[in-house]
């Protein structure tokens, strides 16, 4: 890649209430800073995914798409697309996971990743990953269970994110990376970006109290300024201690190739009997309903359901 780090942690304002940042933010920023890519991983979401992809190819910039999805009742985790398998993977995750939580809600298990690990790479989700939440509180045991248990459901292609916000951190990722070294898991620093800029914090902790409904006063988790659009080289100082963790930036850049193909019809393959037409199962799917219906099918009806299926033919 052209730089020597790239953002594979980044929320915009699709992530609703929690970044300040635009997707044509995150794009100038590539361009600027000569990033050759950029990530776009919103929570429990891709909303954002198809604008995203567009604007960065307009730009020449190459376009990682993934999601940060959150673990009942641990933490989250950073999902990226590595080709159209683990775009697919990823979209039904995050409609599993919308679809078990309800409105507002998302719940989703890390077993429940199993089945849909093809084709995307896990990064532990930084000071939110359920693994770096047992390590602040001195439960290694706890955080070894968890690492192993993501290197069983992704194997190789899992990496313990580093993260410096604050001095105490550095304590912290020295942790992480040994006990990294212990499992053979690679590390990879990221900057969980919600801002374009330090001095947006402020509209930040305001969108989070927002969220929670309640002061800024009173507001919990309003993170760090730290938290925004690092450069190359602001990056490369904060991880001076750990530059195989910038290296896998590139390293996992280069293996997200997810392409998109627009203007083309996509349409579902059918299962069909031998010698039976998709529009003959249509036409078959239609009388059947027609029938379950009505108690009395006149010929007005049959003369309408044979119009609306010519046009569909």
């Amino acid at each position: 890649m052209g730089t020597s780090f790239i953002h594979l942690h980044c929320h915009s304002n699709y992530s609703m209430l929690e970044s300040t940042v635009s997707i044509d933010a995150m794009v100038r920023w590539a361009v600027q800073n000569e990033a050759s890519a950029i990530a776009l991983t919103d929570t429990n979401r891709l909303t954002g995914a198809i604008e995203f992809y567009r604007k960065a190819k307009a730009a020449a910039v190459h376009p990682i798409i993934g999601a940060e999805i959150f673990l009942e009742d641990t933490g989250s985790l950073v999902l990226l697309a590595q080709n159209q398998t683990g775009y697919r993977n990823l979209s039904e995750l995050i409609t599993k996971g919308h679809l078990k939580g309800g409105h507002n809600r998302f719940r989703l298990k890390l077993n429940d990743l199993t089945p849909y690990a093809g084709g995307l790479i896990a990064l532990s989700g930084g000071r939110r990953s359920p693994g770096v939440k047992y390590l602040r509180r001195r439960k290694m045991d706890e955080a070894i269970s968890f690492f192993r248990k993501l290197q069983s459901v992704f194997g190789r292609r899992v990496y313990l994110e580093l993260q410096n916000f604050a001095p105490e951190d550095d304590w912290l990722n020295m942790q992480v990376a040994a006990l990294a070294r212990e499992l053979s898991i690679a590390v990879v620093a990221t900057n969980d970006v919600h801002l374009a800029k330090p001095s947006d914090w402020e509209i930040w902790r305001t969108l989070q109290a927002i969220d929670q409904s309640t002061t800024l006063e009173k507001a919990v988790g309003v993170g760090s300024p730290q938290q925004f659009l690092k450069s190359p080289r602001q990056m490369r100082e904060r991880f001076r201690k750990h530059p195989d963790a910038l290296l896998n930036t590139l390293l996992i850049a280069k293996s997200c190739q997810l392409e998109f193909s627009f203007g083309k019809p996509v349409f579902p393959t059918l299962e069909l009997p031998l010698k039976e037409t998709p529009f003959a199962r249509l036409q078959k799917e239609c009388q059947s309903g027609l029938r379950s219906r009505y108690l009395h099918i006149t010929p007005d009806m049959r003369d309408r359901l044979n119009r609306e299926l010519l046009v569909v033919r």
